[in-house]
């Protein structure tokens, strides 16, 4: 008995776009075992490669996270530094104030100590 192969139907024809090279399943037929067999053994390994592919993507995913793990530690890391530095800057900068006050005060003092000596040198001299 010759069966005519019926023309593919639109799902026999999408089927065939999505899984290039495996043969249409064609809902007009009666798919025997081996057939049936071949077709789903072609699904599974167009599976098989999908899944691969996934595994693929996955580990680019684990490998971008590791990364951005990184960044965000090393962010964290430089962002203690500079309010350490920061900090540490606020803490000189008060320090050299009050240096700066005191040598104002000793750069007085020195002045007065040469004024009592221009007025004692100037009573000597009389």
């Amino acid at each position: 008995m010759d069966l005519e192969e019926p023309l593919p139907s639109k799902a026999s024809r999408r089927f065939q776009n999505v899984f290039p090279g495996c043969p249409a399943i064609s809902t007009e037929r009666k798919i025997t075992s081996p057939e049936h067999d071949r077709q789903f053994s072609a699904i599974l390994e167009k599976q098989e490669e999908h899944d691969e592919k996934f595994r693929d993507i996955f580990g680019h995913f684990d490998q971008l996270y590791q990364r951005l793990t990184l960044l965000e530690d090393e962010y964290h890391a430089i962002v203690h530094s500079l309010r350490r530095i920061e900090t540490l800057m606020e803490t000189e900068q008060e320090n050299r104030e009050i240096l700066e006050r005191r040598l104002e005060e000793l750069k007085s003092q020195v002045d007065n100590l040469q004024l009592r000596i221009v007025e004692l040198e100037e009573r000597l001299r009389q």
